[in-house]
């Protein structure tokens, strides 16, 4: 949008906030900054959407999968510890209590997909046949 011939045209690209919005979509560093995000956010939602369904059986597999989460999230931000660890600092205060209870790391160290499934794909990626 930012680009064509019709934003010239627009009001809003002769306004101040609009040149703004132009020089930060345009810019390396915004795109920068929502590559970093997507690597954050991505693997969180992949875990955290079936939490809040009914499709699948979550406890099971939920202290897994928030293990395999921070591992992807680990990876994604280049195993930089200052770029994750704010990061993880937030997931371990929000699941204290929640989904870090005994039970639901029984139900991980009893659940067979994780020590003898033999892959290492998500049990919430359409990569595994529910």
């Amino acid at each position: 949008m930012l680009t064509s011939t019709d934003w010239e045209k627009c009001k809003w690209s002769k306004n101040v906030k609009g040149k703004a919005a132009y020089y930060t979509v345009l810019s390396t560093v915004f795109w920068n900054c929502v590559k970093y995000c997507l690597r954050v956010f991505s693997p969180l939602v992949r875990v955290l959407r079936p939490v809040g369904g009914d499709q699948k059986p979550s406890m099971r597999f939920l202290y897994g999968e928030l293990k395999k989460l921070m591992e992807k999230i680990r990876e994604g931000l280049k195993n930089v510890e200052s770029n994750y660890q704010p990061i993880f600092e937030i997931i371990d205060e929000k699941s204290k209590g929640r989904f870090d209870s005994p039970l639901h790391m029984a139900a991980y160290v009893v659940n067979p997909y994780y020590f003898f499934n033999g892959s290492t794909s998500s049990i919430y990626t359409s990569e595994v046949s529910s």
